[in-house]
């Protein structure tokens, strides 16, 4: 059976999607500051920076809204201009979730999205995977210690091919 593909521009994050992005994001309620390639960023919630005030406390309610907004506000826009083609579901919320872990420019300039506007998916499912290095580090490597990052690339990998 052939997936329902749609244009990006009629997509908005699913409930999977969301789900996802706030199993591999992690979470805290009291915003910090986060070490973002040697510089320093007040963070909140689900890797929320836009607004964060060091110290602020937010309830899970507002951490919901503010992923709900970055999602589908800040992210989603990138994929949606940068995806020339149709996607699934499953697509698209793989595609905004790794916008939203690695920046936009890394979707912008990466092979994982001439693959998709090629429309070679089954190429471009390989390419998240690739994505494993954080500071330089190889996350493949348990001692490197990268927290989540081999698991979240797969769960994006998955929620490609759904």
């Amino acid at each position: 059976m052939q997936k329902l593909r749609y244009y990006a521009a009629a997509l908005s994050v699913a409930v999977a999607g969301i789900a996802g992005t706030k199993l591999y994001e992690g979470k805290s309620n009291t915003a910090y500051v986060e070490r973002v390639a040697g510089n320093a960023v007040v963070t909140v919630c689900y890797g929320h920076t836009r607004t964060a005030v060091l110290g602020q406390r937010y309830t899970d309610a507002q951490c919901d809204a503010l992923l709900l907004k970055d999602l589908n506000e800040n992210y989603a826009p990138h994929v949606r201009r940068l995806v020339k083609v149709k996607l699934s579901q499953g697509e698209f919320n793989a595609l905004v979730d790794f916008a939203y872990n690695l920046g936009p420019s890394a979707l912008a300039g990466s092979t994982l999205l001439k693959l998709v506007n090629a429309e070679k998916y089954d190429l471009a499912v390989l390419e998240f995977r690739k994505w494993n290095r954080v500071n330089g580090k190889n996350c493949d490597i348990p001692a490197n210690k990268c927290g989540g990052i081999p698991k979240r690339r797969a769960w994006q990998a998955a929620m490609f091919v759904s």
